[in-house]
């Protein structure tokens, strides 16, 4: 019993060790006929080098451009929509020469979103699906 006890334990513990890396924005207050940047936020406890997450907006929000904070000076991000009936974009964080973000929280990217001129002002839910990043010490993980 001791064994299966002790089996069990050492099967979970890489579990219990695994650290909280959170990808997270923030709904937008949109006015027709502008532009919004909408920053998306990492906290790692991890060492992460890259990272891929889908962006779901609401219609009549589409996005223009995309940037990288100095949290990631060697990195690129390309993004593509992937399902126009559910406004979604594909994004694609990377470093050519594998280097780790910096820091372990605060802004990673900048999205420019472009404001539909007859979409209502108010508040809108942003959603961020399929976050996965590639962790230095273990490879992929998948996020949150």
């Amino acid at each position: 019993m001791k064994k299966l006890y002790l089996s069990l334990v050492m099967m979970l513990l890489p579990l219990l060790a695994m650290a909280d890396n959170v990808l997270k924005t923030e709904n937008i207050n949109v006015q027709p006929g502008r532009q919004v940047v909408l920053p998306i936020n990492l906290e790692n406890s991890d060492e992460i080098r890259a990272m891929g997450f889908d962006l779901v907006l609401p219609e009549g929000v589409s996005v223009a451009a995309a940037s990288m904070t100095d949290r990631a000076p060697k990195h690129q991000v390309t993004f593509n929509e992937f399902d126009d009936n559910k406004n979604a974009y594909k994004f694609v964080v990377v470093s050519m020469s594998n280097n780790n973000f910096k820091n372990n929280s605060g802004t990673i990217v900048n999205v420019t979103l472009n404001i539909d001129k007859d979409m209502a002002q108010g508040n809108y839910d942003i959603q961020l699906k399929e976050v996965e990043f590639s962790v230095t010490s273990t490879g992929l993980y998948n996020g949150s």
